[in-house]
């Protein structure tokens, strides 16, 4: 590997690279996102898990550039 980004202390459900910029989220099984910046492999942003109603079984999200949100699933969808 190039680099390991450590943060996450629950498995990892998701990876998806922002459209346009440098930069990747990862979100863990209990509903953490990561806002990660390439250029210098530091988390920039963490949001959900215990500091809002996320699913407590987080499977699947996706990036909507166009919109500026991010939409995550498990027992409900939740829009960040």
């Amino acid at each position: 590997p190039i680099f390991t980004l450590k943060a996450h202390t629950n498995a990892l459900c998701g990876i998806s690279v922002v459209p346009g910029t440098p930069q990747i989220i990862t979100a863990d099984v209990l509903g953490t996102f990561r806002l990660w910046d390439m250029r210098n492999f530091r988390c920039v942003q963490s949001f959900g898990g215990n500091d809002s109603q996320s699913a407590n079984e987080l499977n699947t999200f996706c990036v909507m550039p166009q919109h500026r949100r991010l939409a995550a699933g498990g027992s409900n969808v939740m829009m960040f």
